[in-house]
């Protein structure tokens, strides 16, 4: 194939899962949003989350996370796709004050101490870091 169209799932080495720890508990809220169903199926669609999922409910909320993989996706397709549109918010932002996050986020100081693993953000642009976590077939 087309090297500009590379996709590739690459493992991320265990040695380096206790960086996305920190970079994971440093990000982690123990706060609920409507989108968490109900774990038990009683409950309709709650603003907050319902008290199933709510700290100290049944089953409650997960207290933190933790690592078990990371697949970092290098695809030049979407790299494109996001350079784009960053270079659109650049420009749409020219001569623009620009708000940072304030206070500034918590997992900010993680990705600066670990220049070896995680790519400096653009504050300009107000890029963060964002979790997901998807089925390895997806």
């Amino acid at each position: 194939g087309d090297v500009s169209d590379f996709h590739e799932l690459i493992y991320v080495s265990p040695t380096l899962h206790d960086k996305f720890n920190e970079l994971l508990w440093a990000a982690y809220q123990s706060k609920c949003t409507q989108d968490r169903p109900c774990p038990n199926g009683t409950c309709p669609k709650t603003q907050l989350g319902c008290e199933c999922v709510q700290p100290g409910g049944n089953p409650g909320l997960p207290m933190g996370y933790r690592v078990r993989r990371v697949i970092r996706v290098e695809s030049a397709g979407m790299w494109r796709r996001y350079a784009r549109k960053r270079e659109d918010i650049c420009s749409w932002r020219s001569g623009q004050e620009v708000w940072s996050f304030t206070p500034a986020l918590r997992s900010a100081a993680v990705i600066d101490a670990h220049p070896d693993v995680f790519e400096p953000l653009d504050t300009f642009v107000n890029e963060a870091y964002a979790f997901h976590g998807t089925s390895v077939r997806s």
